[in-house]
């Protein structure tokens, strides 16, 4: 069995989260935070996840965000 370096992520264990909809969008401290949400068979809005991550990295997610073709 493999191990993994510290700070390698398991990627069968990664959690899969699908969204919906940027709720709210915040820095403070150097720390964008990124409220999503999800609708339910019902049409309604609720909570997803907050995603937080500094600021130093936003540039990266965006141009990554970029490169995906529909």
């Amino acid at each position: 069995m493999d191990s993994l370096a510290a700070g390698d992520v398991d990627l069968a264990q990664a959690p899969v989260v699908i969204f919906d909809a940027v709720e709210a969008l915040g820095v403070h401290n150097g720390v964008v935070r990124l409220r999503l949400s999800r609708l339910t068979a019902d049409g309604v809005s609720v909570p997803a996840l907050e995603l937080l991550t500094p600021v130093s990295v936003v540039a990266q997610i965006v141009n990554a965000l970029r490169s995906v073709r529909v």
